[in-house]
């Protein structure tokens, strides 16, 4: 009984609360471990990235309502945000519709041998038969190829315009741009620095031919890399000039003009329309999409410090946008599908673009996404216009800039290919001789989606490097103008290639020959109704 009594006590003595300076002794040590717990951690992570910025543009974005009067303009990542251009856009609310809209509910138009582009709406387009029926009154359609530019007003071809076309875009980027503008009388109250133009524009006052003030002007260009800021800065020169200006498609980079020849009581309107690329393994859509998208950021806050001149980012389906993974939805790391064709057998991953061309219509500002354009409508001279991806100055690659050849202007109706140097490489017949599968490693950026007649198309052009001279293309020319301005050799001040003293008036050129090389002449198309026609040379 006395055992049991003294292990009661001590059992009541362990149970019994601590005193005070128990407790403070206990919760000093509890305060010291975790302090020093806390040290080790805070010193060995990183510290949490910042959320991401964010910078206002000077461009303003569609109109997702035609009643909305109050345009917004786009923001976009500050340049050391984490987040890409393409990520961005990917998951803008406006531009992710569209695509969905034009790209997966709607399928991109296929233009035939016997079709042209229509000229109703983007959403006309139907999904079960995607072509469309020749027209005796349609507009010509002026196809652009890789590394070219054209320009077409509305007043051209008797007051159709014409209609701008490009396709084969798998990492390229196709740019569509179409301005317009319009007297502003003097009790109009319209700002046009905030976008007040488009007011106009749904009133149809911008966009139609009723009144012989207003102006449209529309260009197309085909990009393949980040290396064409000046081409780029060169096309919104032209337009600026052609409104402001009342001058044509000329060789000017500069933002703006002299003051005297500045029509200040014209409110002008610039649609941007880009689209191309996909995630490739090797981000250059992105890359590109970055680059562009950027630029015309700047081009807008340039243009909008000095001038009336507004820009709206209209269509952007580029790199994720065209995607049909990221728009379907689908695994791009295990779904592939294997498809074959008349020379080979192709691969083809869930990763790859929806659209491959885009069509603007100069008069009516339609635009189309278009999945292929048959060969026999991407002339004239298509065979040699292709062969000048693989010139020396355009095959380069220590070059620090990529020249647009322009082959239509606003100046006169007709398609001219500039002169330009080629000739056979090293290892030529070898690399014709390959299989189509090993060819398309070497010759293309995104060999896992080309067309099935890529391969046939490349042969073509090498076998024309191979078997034909520049004298017997070209003949006999006069000096020629760059549409690159870092190339500016003579004593005038106009940032071109062109003795004023000696000007012949001429806007097309490629940057291939000397100045002083008058052996060759440009090769001209002019339409006859039906299709383009070469001139007899004098």
């Amino acid at each position: 009984q006395q055992q049991q009594q003294q292990q009661q006590q001590q059992q009541q003595q362990q149970e019994q609360p601590t005193t005070h300076h128990e407790h403070c002794v206990r919760h000093q040590c509890d305060d010291a471990i975790t302090n020093t717990a806390t040290a080790v951690i805070t010193a060995t992570a990183p510290p949490p990235p910042p959320p991401p910025s964010y910078q206002e543009t000077k461009l303003y974005l569609p109109s997702e309502s035609e009643l909305s009067l109050s345009p917004q303009r786009l923001q976009l990542p500050s340049q050391n945000s984490s987040i890409s251009i393409d990520e961005f856009l990917s998951t803008h609310p406006i531009f992710y519709s569209q695509a969905r809209r034009n790209l997966v509910s709607k399928r991109p138009l296929i233009i035939s041998s016997a079709a042209t582009v229509p000229s109703s709406t983007m959403e006309t387009a139907s999904r079960s038969s995607p072509t469309s029926s020749p027209s005796s009154s349609s507009p010509p359609m002026i196809y652009i190829h890789q590394r070219e530019v054209g320009y077409v007003s509305s007043n051209q071809y008797g007051g159709n315009g014409a209609i701008l076309v490009s396709d084969a875009a798998t990492t390229c980027h196709i740019m569509a741009l179409r301005s317009t503008s319009s007297p502003v009388s003097s009790t109009d109250t319209t700002d046009c620095g905030s976008g007040g133009i488009r007011t106009h524009q749904r009133n149809g006052s911008v966009t139609t031919n009723s009144s012989n003030d207003t102006r449209i002007l529309g260009s197309l260009c085909h990009l393949d890399s980040t290396k064409n800021e000046s081409c780029i800065r060169t096309m919104v020169s032209q337009h600026y000039a052609f409104h402001y200006a009342g001058s044509s498609t000329s060789n000017t980079t500069s933002t703006t003009t002299s003051a005297n020849n500045r029509n200040a009581d014209r409110c002008c309107h610039l649609q941007i329309h880009i689209m191309g690329g996909y995630r490739d393994k090797t981000a250059q859509s992105s890359a590109i999409t970055s680059h562009v998208v950027r630029l015309f950021a700047t081009l807008a806050a340039e243009y909008a410090s000095t001038t009336t001149l507004t820009m709206e980012l209209s269509t952007c389906a580029v790199t994720s946008l065209n995607d049909q993974a990221f728009l379907l939805g689908t695994n791009t790391t295990t779904t592939t599908t294997t498809t074959k064709n008349n020379n080979h057998s192709n691969t083809m991953p869930q990763s790859r673009p929806i659209a491959g061309g885009l069509s603007l219509n100069i008069t009516t500002g339609t635009i189309h996404y278009l999945s292929q354009v048959h060969e026999s409508l991407r002339g004239p001279a298509s065979t040699l216009r292709r062969v000048r991806l693989w010139s020396p100055a355009s095959s380069s690659p220590t070059s620090n800039t990529s020249t647009l050849m322009v082959v239509h202007t606003t100046t006169d109706e007709c398609v001219v290919v500039s002169p330009f140097e080629f000739r056979p490489f090293a290892d030529l017949d070898l690399l014709m001789a390959l299989p189509d599968n090993r060819m398309l490693r070497y010759t293309s950026t995104s060999p896992e989606c080309e067309a099935d007649d890529f391969c046939d198309l490349v042969r073509e052009s090498f076998v024309f490097l191979r078997d034909v001279a520049v004298g017997d293309v070209f003949g006999s020319r006069r000096r020629t103008m760059m549409c690159d301005d870092n190339h500016d050799d003579d004593d005038d001040d106009d940032n071109d290639d062109d003795d004023d003293d000696n000007d012949d008036g001429d806007d097309y050129g490629d940057g291939d020959f000397e100045d002083d090389d008058d052996r060759f002449e440009p090769i001209s198309y002019r339409w006859k109704g039906v299709e383009w026609c070469q001139e007899d040379r004098i």
